[in-house]
This record gives C-alpha cells, sequence and structure tokens, in this order.
C-alpha cells in the first residue's frame, strides 16, 4: 500500500523527518503542502487521482483553537468534496493547537532554557506597555535562529535540537504506524 500526506504548510518538513525516522518513509509517494485547512479544495484533484490509484490520503493538519470544530469542518469539507482521508490534527490529535505546540514539546532538556530567555524577552516586551503577545511561530522560529539551525532546512533528525523519541510524539506516532503499516 502506497500513501500521500497533505500538510498545511513548513511542517512538510518535520512530517517527512519523522516519517524517515518511523521507516516509514518509502511508504509516501508524495507530501503535498496545502497552505492551509481551506484550501483542500484547490488539491481535490491530488485527493481524488491518488484514491483512483489506490493510494491512501492522509491529512495533518493543525487543530488551532477548537478541535472538535476543525475536525468537524475537514471532514464536511471531505465529504462534499467526496474525498478519501485519513485525519491528525496537531499537536497531538486530542488538544487545541498548532505544529509549533507540537515541535516545542520535542525540544531536548538541554535546550529548554532558550525558551525560558524567550518567554523573558516577551515579558520585557510587555513590560514596556506594548501589550505584544508574540506568537508560537515567532518563538519556534527564535528557538530555530538561536541553535544555529537554517530555517529553510531545520535539522529535525538532529537531536541535539530535536528528540524524536519524546513521549509528545507518542500520538502522531501511533496515528502514522495505525494508518500506514
Amino acid at each position: 500500500m502506497q500513501y500521500q500526506i497533505f500538510t498545511e504548510g513548513d511542517d512538510i518538513q518535520f512530517i517527512k523527518t519523522y516519517c524517515n525516522f518511523l521507516g516509514i518513509a518509502d511508504k509516501i509517494v508524495s507530501y503535498v503542502k496545502t497552505e492551509g485547512w481551506t484550501k483542500i479544495p484547490l488539491v481535490k484533484t491530488k485527493f481524488l487521482e491518488a484514491t483512483n490509484s489506490n493510494i491512501t490520503n492522509i491529512v495533518i493538519f493543525d487543530a488551532d483553537n477548537d478541535i472538535d470544530t476543525r475536525r468537524i469542518e475537514l471532514y464536511n469539507q471531505r465529504d462534499e468534496l467526496n474525498l478519501k482521508f485519513e485525519l491528525f490534527l496537531q499537536p497531538n490529535n486530542i488538544d487545541n493547537g498548532c505544529f509549533e505546540d507540537l515541535v516545542l514539546k520535542i525540544i531536548p532538556e538541554q535546550n529548554i532554557h532558550l525558551l525560558t530567555c524567550f518567554d523573558a524577552y516577551e515579558n520585557c516586551i510587555n513590560s514596556q506597555n506594548f501589550n505584544l503577545v508574540l506568537s508560537k511561530k515567532s518563538k519556534f522560529y527564535a528557538y530555530v535562529e538561536a541553535t544555529n539551525q537554517n530555517s529553510k532546512k531545520i535539522q529535525y533528525d538532529n537531536n541535539n535540537y530535536w528528540n524524536l523519541e519524546s513521549d509528545y510524539l507518542n500520538e502522531l506516532k501511533s496515528f502514522l504506524i495505525n494508518n500506514i503499516i
């Protein structure tokens, strides 16, 4: 059996690396970046072509602020467009959140202090009455920069920066293994 994985955006690099780490990358025929869950209609033909070729579609998107609503929205799109796919919502298919929530949870213990530095930076800015809430994406890229990784080719397979064996990935691991093997 072969599989095609759809992601929203830059998480595609992580998903490729993680599938390779799990030893299932050879079963994935393609990875498709959709640029967001609302763009599924634009890649409808990729879903249908895969299904017609006996390739299973897997969708890995962000849950964002309401996982239940996002799941319903995606299943409604699936039904309206007559698509077939298995669905996983980041960060862990249980909680609200996004890709950045997932990867910020798999930072090795020796680097957690870098997140504390970012939090102090955010508190300092807000102490100046800016009332600014920096995004998780900002925190994520600050970590990538602080560890001298190239933001265009993040080294998710480097255990100095990321822990692909983290228990936090158990839900994603289970989903991928149950749906791909």
